[in-house]
């Protein structure tokens, strides 16, 4: 809007902190001389056509009248990178965005506070999201709406009372003086600047289906004690080839185990102290864990019923011996 002359009709004068900018914010006079307490609110909209974000402010004079002034609009053609409903309506809402920091960043008189609007639920869940994580495109652009905005100023409002609709699906020439592109929103016009039509992001929940948000990959632990098998042992001819190959396993995770270790170790002695095992001790640890294998798959139930403390029946033939539950 070029600014003409120094007063236009109704009173109504360029804002003196734009007289230096390329744009002109009509506002009422008695609004800048009373310097009255305002709130910015700023509505997004998009369409396969374009995307559009406009602003207006909100006080409340002393008789308790609310006033409505249109500040800044803006529209553009959608972006063709954006493929989707939901992208486009993300580009409105950083449009949105862009809008206000210029408006806040030109007006001498700050508002009280910021209020956003969008009439896209699913867009209002991804800006208040905190657990989900997005792919890059969406995941870009909401962090950009983030850095100037937080989620609690972002409000949804049903598509029929958003005035950014004028821009998206267009409007008559001789009608748009009195659409609520120029007049603001009739939800403004409650005396607590918000309606049943009007509600936070913080209840809209991502959906599970949503193409943008990325799959949840979850990850088990499982700890379990690793037994050898008795299968194993038919792989071997004899009892006699089965204790070497055996005491060359355990020799070899022993050897395995102390290489790990960086503490100093003297040619007889392991890292803490203990003698390192000499062959006999390695032929009966080998005799241990073949004799522990095959006694774990032999008894399964009575080794379960031992270590849940089940007394044995008489008929049984461990009832009478001595078993350790390890």
């Amino acid at each position: 809007m070029k600014n003409t002359n120094r007063h236009g009709k109704n009173g109504v004068s360029p804002s003196p902190a734009w007289n230096d900018s390329k744009y002109h914010v009509l506002t009422p006079q008695n609004q800048l001389q009373k310097q009255l307490p305002t709130d910015l609110h700023v509505f997004c909209d998009a369409s396969v056509r374009g995307i559009a974000a406009v602003c207006y402010l909100r006080s409340t004079q002393p008789d308790g009248q609310v006033q409505i002034t249109f500040v800044f609009g803006k529209a553009k053609l959608a972006p063709p990178h954006a493929t989707t409903i939901p992208c486009l309506e993300l580009c409105a809402t950083v449009l949105a965005v862009e809008i206000t920091e210029l408006v806040v960043g030109e007006r001498a008189i700050k508002p009280c506070s910021v209020t956003y609007y969008s009439d896209s639920k699913v867009v209002l869940s991804y800006i208040a999201n905190e657990t989900r994580r997005f792919y890059t495109y969406v995941a870009n652009r909401v962090e950009r709406i983030r850095k100037s905005s937080s989620p609690e100023e972002w409000r949804y409002a049903l598509t029929h009372l958003n005035p950014a609709n004028c821009a998206t699906r267009s409007v008559k020439a001789n009608e748009l003086e009195n659409s609520s592109w120029l007049r603001g929103p009739s939800l403004l016009r409650d005396l607590d600047g918000r309606t049943s039509a009007s509600e936070s992001p913080t209840n809209q929940e991502l959906t599970t289906d949503d193409p943008e948000v990325r799959s949840e990959v979850k990850a088990f632990a499982m700890a379990r004690r690793v037994v050898i098998g008795t299968t194993r042992f038919a792989r071997f001819s004899s009892l006699s080839s089965l204790m070497k190959s055996m005491c060359k396993l355990i020799s070899a995770a022993r050897s395995h185990m102390e290489r790990k270790r960086t503490d100093f170790e003297t040619p007889d002695h392991t890292a803490d102290g203990q003698p390192r095992d000499d062959a006999v001790q390695i032929r009966k640890r080998a005799e241990m864990v073949i004799i522990k294998n095959v006694q774990q798959e032999a008894f399964v139930t009575e080794l379960g019923q031992i270590k849940s403390g089940t007394k044995l029946s008489q008929s049984n033939e461990l009832a009478d011996a001595s078993v350790e539950p390890n």
